[in-house]
């Protein structure tokens, strides 16, 4: 849902330079190259699943997906008003469809609300959504613009397929807008590769530079200056040596400079290993990316595994720049690491992530009020119980 600030430097272990977090098969092991697990699940998706807004730690303002956008406790899914007298047909109905019944997308008014929040907390680039994947979508991008509701300082951030018809409608929505990260994917992995696509690696490379060369001849068109992000989708499940080759090959068409910087960021799209493995594959693509002094590497984990605070904290030590997540978990399009324990635990260690959470029981209040989702009584800093304890003792 949005980025994090960009907070002081912190002394790594393999590197001393950390920008910003920002408000996210079969491997082989090829070379000595750190990989995952063996299990990876095959995402079929043709569009990243959305949240509400989700931190890049920017900011996306997509809409929720099923399994995200539930309004009402699962217990009242399946029970019968007293009053009402409907068939038995009619009311066997699974939890789950009762489920999806209940679902109630954000409002425009509700995302800019939430857009604001993160502004005031503090966030600099805000990932706004996928605009050419629906109208409401396109609108919420423009309604942003068009109304001057983005402040000078902030970069919204949008996100496209390595598709032609969407790339273009995506810069579409963006016209006019001052400050603007373009967001590049296709999938990379090998259950992806083979199972999906049924493509060779040439024929990814091939989707993911031809990509990169429309981004960079539609800015030249329109006059903008707008930074350029590329992901390989599933980089987890993606052989190490051919993620670096895949993502060194769109860095060849950007060539990115001091003044203009490229973003290289790796999502654990499946989570499937310990920590430190995912963190050994950031350490990897850091010190053999190409143009890296010009480059913000940035990191983008999911929670499968309940593992993403930490995975996140481990890839900063080995070398990121800047991470993607959400507020309280919930989100896609960043990830859906909790940005708001990432940078408390920094704050904690004495490093200033630079972003407001003074005041959570807000945040909380706006952030339950406009995605229709309850913030869990134990999460981390902001729970209702999180100070308390029920030991007896």
């Amino acid at each position: 849902i949005g980025v994090l600030g960009k907070g002081e430097k912190v002394q790594k272990q393999t590197r001393t330079k950390t920008d910003t977090i920002e408000a996210a098969s079969e491997l082989e092991q090829e070379k000595g190259m750190p990989t995952g697990s063996d299990d990876e699940k095959v995402k079929t998706e043709t569009t990243p699943k959305g949240t509400e807004e989700e931190v890049t730690a920017v900011t996306e303002s997509p809409e929720r997906t099923e399994t995200e956008d539930i309004a009402e406790p699962l217990e009242q899914a399946g029970k019968r008003g007293d009053d009402e007298k409907k068939t038995d047909e009619q009311t066997e109905q699974t939890v789950e469809e009762k489920a999806q019944n209940m679902m109630e997308h954000m409002s425009l008014e509700e995302k800019i609300e939430f857009f604001k929040l993160l502004v005031d907390v503090g966030f600099k680039e805000i990932e706004v959504g996928f605009p050419a994947a629906s109208e409401t979508e396109y609108e919420f991008c423009r309604t942003l613009i068009e109304r001057n509701l983005i402040p000078d300082d902030v970069t919204i951030q949008v996100l496209t397929q390595a598709r032609e018809h969407i790339i273009k409608k995506t810069f579409e929505a963006i016209e006019g807008a001052k400050n603007v990260i373009v967001h590049l994917y296709n999938s990379t992995s090998v259950a992806q590769r083979e199972q999906v696509f049924k493509k060779d690696k040439e024929h990814i490379i091939q989707i993911a530079v031809e990509g990169a060369e429309l981004l960079q001849k539609l800015m030249e068109e329109n006059g903008g200056k707008y930074r350029f992000e590329y992901s390989p989708e599933s980089f987890t499940g993606t052989e190490m040596d051919f993620a670096l080759e895949i993502c060194n090959a769109v860095l060849d068409v950007w060539k990115p400079k001091k003044e203009l910087p490229a973003i290289i960021n790796l999502p654990a799209t499946v989570s499937h290993s310990l920590p430190h493995v995912y963190a050994s594959q950031i350490e990897f693509m850091s010190e053999n990316l190409k143009y890296r002094d010009n480059v913000v590497l940035s990191v983008h984990p999911h929670n499968d595994r309940g593992t993403g605070v930490a995975d996140t904290e481990l890839a900063v030590l080995a070398g990121a720049d800047r991470v993607e997540g959400t507020l309280f978990g919930n989100g896609e399009r960043t990830g859906n690491v909790d940005i708001i324990t990432l940078a408390l635990n920094m704050y904690a260690h004495g490093v200033e992530p630079n972003l407001d959470f003074t005041d959570l029981p807000h945040i909380v209040k706006v952030y339950e009020k406009v995605t229709r989702m309850h913030v869990y009584e134990r999460q981390p800093y902001a729970g209702k119980l999180v100070f308390a304890a029920f030991s007896g003792s």
